[in-house]
């Protein structure tokens, strides 16, 4: 089998926008749950009576549905 210049090329950089993409979703999750810390609502939302698991899977979702949009 034979790799013309433009396999190689494409291969490449699907795996460097993998690799950025990684990265990115890291940051913007890390970028989620820091400013509810910095802002100081993180001890507002709190005291409402919700669980942290319910807070935590929001946050998530909210970054799923971001990722999904930047896509």
């Amino acid at each position: 089998m034979y790799f013309t210049l433009f396999d190689i090329f494409d291969s490449c950089l699907m795996h460097t926008m993998l690799l950025f993409g990684l990265i990115v979703c890291v940051m913007m999750g890390a970028y989620l749950f820091s400013i509810e810390y910095t802002e100081n609502t993180l001890k507002t939302i709190l005291t409402i009576p919700i669980s942290k698991l319910s807070f935590i899977t929001s946050k998530f979702l909210i970054l799923f549905i971001a990722i999904i949009s930047i896509m």
